[in-house]
């Protein structure tokens, strides 16, 4: 999805430049989208001519006119209203989406009851947060409870549990400093976390990728790896996680680009790639 207000779906499977369906709705740039991490279907069952492959996915999306857009196999089912600014990420589990904006807010839906908790931010500090602009569920374990993280363009990371309305744990400065200004926290720009897990990762554009571990009081995010990635981290995603995985992701990919996905608020990094980058990595027992 993009400035064209369409939320584009494709078959990697087919060696054409042309989505199998195009969805219609927003008003404005789309700048988040996020599948329900608990949607499964067979590639291998679906039918290349039809829509059968997107008949069992849920998707979200976000984008400038404020509004998270819930669809079904290609259907819009229902718009999510509460943010009051450009929406800026999304993620989703079996809970409900988890959406974070330009309005300084986190919210977490529930759409059985029709209704959304909003979690908001430290907003002082060196430089007052302006926008939530990353955001990724940790775990989701019913009942409402749920744990994840945010970042913005104070350069904080926090982890939270919906049970509290501030976070239970804040890293100010995730990054360092140098971005748009030299004395400015650098924005975090990407999150992911290792479902059900002790592990994450957050991008800037300081030129690593940096891997956190969660303490087992859920009270601190430590520091566990960086890795060489240059250029703004726009995106990460992991592969999705099988029950019996023991071991930690494989391998990560992240987004990599010579400018932030939101605009080009900083100087372009010339000498960084647009591309994604598929990266290996070490079990958990390593």
């Amino acid at each position: 999805a993009g400035s064209d207000s369409l939320v584009h779906l494709w078959d990697i499977r087919k060696q054409n430049s042309q989505p199998i369906i195009s969805l219609s709705g927003h008003r404005g740039r789309i700048a988040a989208l996020a599948f329900q991490k608990n949607t499964t279907f067979s590639i291998d069952s679906a039918v290349d001519d039809s829509n059968q492959w997107f008949s069992k996915l849920v998707l979200f999306s976000g984008g400038d006119d404020a509004v998270v857009r819930h669809w079904q196999g290609g259907k819009f089912l229902e718009a999510l209203y509460g943010h009051e600014a450009p929406v800026r990420a999304l993620d989703c589990a079996a809970g409900g989406p988890l959406s974070t904006g330009a309005d300084r807010t986190v919210r977490s839906w529930k759409l059985r009851d029709e209704t959304h908790l909003v979690y908001r931010p430290k907003i002082k500090g060196p430089v007052p947060l302006t926008s939530v602009d990353s955001c990724s569920l940790l775990s989701d374990v019913g009942g409402g409870n749920r744990t994840f993280l945010t970042g913005g363009d104070d350069g904080a990371l926090s982890l939270w549990n919906t049970k509290r309305k501030k976070p239970i744990a804040y890293v100010p400065n995730a990054h360092g400093t140098g971005y748009p200004q030299a004395t400015s926290p650098r924005w975090i720009s990407a999150l992911t976390a290792w479902s059900n897990s002790d592990l994450c990762f957050s991008g800037s554009c300081d030129g690593f990728l940096r891997l956190w571990r969660i303490t087992e009081n859920n009270d601190d995010l430590l520091p566990v790896q960086q890795i060489s990635i240059p250029g703004y981290i726009n995106a990460i995603c992991l592969p999705s996680r099988s029950d019996n995985n023991t071991d930690g992701p494989p391998f990560v990919a992240v987004a990599a680009a010579r400018e932030h996905r939101l605009g080009r608020w900083g100087a372009t990094i010339k000498s960084a790639p647009n591309a994604v980058l598929i990266l290996p990595l070490l079990n958990s027992s390593s």
